[in-house]
């Protein structure tokens, strides 16, 4: 046998008996981190309590109450203020003033008195700009006004706001117009 084929042959052992032991170092042994069962057991136990808390935020048994709650409370609210405004109108409320199920006990307010809403104005942000009977460009010119000309804002809109100039009322580009 030749020297080459003596040396190839001692390598094939060496690595046959090192794999030998290399693969009982890298399969599972039981009970084991590296044991399947034990570490699925373990991710199970883990895993549960989160999986439990999640099904429980998710059920509809939480929500469910949580909105039930609301709506009585919101149903005692809206019978109350029924109240205090046919007593304030000196008549008798059109609606059952108590609810049909039992909420929480209410304190007494004392009625207040109703205000008006404050008046919005906004200023024309153009040079001349049109004022016109409807939302767009199609409507009639009911009045140009110059840059920084004070209006009352009547209804805001997304391309369109409503507003009053004097005796007129119509609509102005929420382009040319800002509402500090």
């Amino acid at each position: 046998m030749s020297r080459k084929k003596f040396i190839a042959a001692m390598a094939i052992v060496v690595l046959y008996i090192g794999s030998l032991g290399s693969v009982r170092a890298f399969s599972p042994q039981p009970g084991t981190q590296d044991d399947p069962l034990t570490t699925v057991s373990y991710l199970t136990k883990v895993l549960q309590p989160l999986l439990t808390r999640i099904a429980a935020l998710e059920g509809p048994d939480t929500s469910t109450g949580t909105l039930m709650s609301t709506i009585q409370q919101l149903e005692a609210r809206v019978a109350q203020l029924e109240t205090t405004i046919a007593e304030m109108q000196g008549t008798t409320p059109t609606t059952p003033t108590t609810p049909t199920t039992p909420t929480t006990p209410t304190t007494p307010t004392t009625p207040t008195v109703p205000t008006t809403p404050a008046i919005v104005y906004g200023y024309v942000n153009g040079t001349m700009v049109n004022v016109r009977t409807g939302p767009g460009l199609n409507f009639n010119i009911i009045v140009t006004l110059p840059m920084n000309t004070r209006l009352e804002v009547l209804e805001r809109g997304n391309g369109w706001h409503k507003v009053k100039y004097q005796h007129h009322v119509g609509y102005i580009s929420a382009e040319f117009f800002r509402i500090p």
